[in-house]
């Protein structure tokens, strides 16, 4: 995805200089090229997309005597950003 948006980003960077070039003739030309440069600052201005999330082992230690009783007990598992304890 990071590359994706890293060779859409040139893409646009581009295309804006080369409107910036055909605007020194023709004003239609001046008003697009300001509109492409304004899209490309907005995009640069989103940035690139987040990281893929990190995949969590989560172990689970039952003593000898609790496994008959109790099936699972989760009072203090935490995953940042995804769950609360």
């Amino acid at each position: 995805a990071l590359k994706r948006w890293q060779e859409e980003e040139r893409r646009l960077f581009r295309y804006f200089k080369d409107l910036k070039v055909k605007a020194r003739v023709s004003e239609v030309m001046a008003r697009k090229a300001e509109v492409a440069e304004a899209r490309w600052e907005r995009f640069v201005a989103a940035g690139p997309p987040p990281p893929p999330v990190v995949d969590h082992a989560i172990k689970v230690r039952l003593r000898g005597g609790d496994s008959a009783r109790r099936v699972l007990d989760l009072r203090a598992v935490r995953i940042p950003d995804l769950t609360r304890p």
